[in-house]
């Protein structure tokens, strides 16, 4: 169940960071991709919950995916937000889930 807490948590960070980009910047790719994100972990917390262990992994690797994509961002522009926030944020989940999930791994 700490499984799914933590990726709703990160989901709800995520959207609304799409939400807040698009509408600072009016940037429709923030937008699109953070709901194409959320939807696809949202569907792979579900499936755990359902208790299919690849989906624990599916999670892992989107998350890792997004934390390449913003540390990418973060060394790009040296600016803390949202790169450096969401590069905190990715880790910080990715490690929990690797904590929790052991039972996966």
């Amino acid at each position: 169940m700490k499984i799914i807490i933590t990726t709703f948590a990160y989901i709800l960070i995520l959207l609304l960071g799409g939400l807040i980009g698009y509408f600072r910047a009016s940037s429709l790719a923030s937008l699109i991709m953070s709901i194409l994100f959320s939807i696809s972990l949202g569907i792979s917390a579900f499936i755990v919950y359902l208790g299919k262990a690849k989906a624990f992994y599916a999670i892992l690797i989107q998350i890792a995916i997004l934390l390449l994509f913003f540390s990418y961002r973060y060394f790009s522009t040296g600016k803390f937000m949202p790169g450096g926030f969401m590069c905190l944020v990715s880790l910080a989940v990715l490690i929990l889930l690797l904590s929790f999930g052991r039972r996966f791994l």
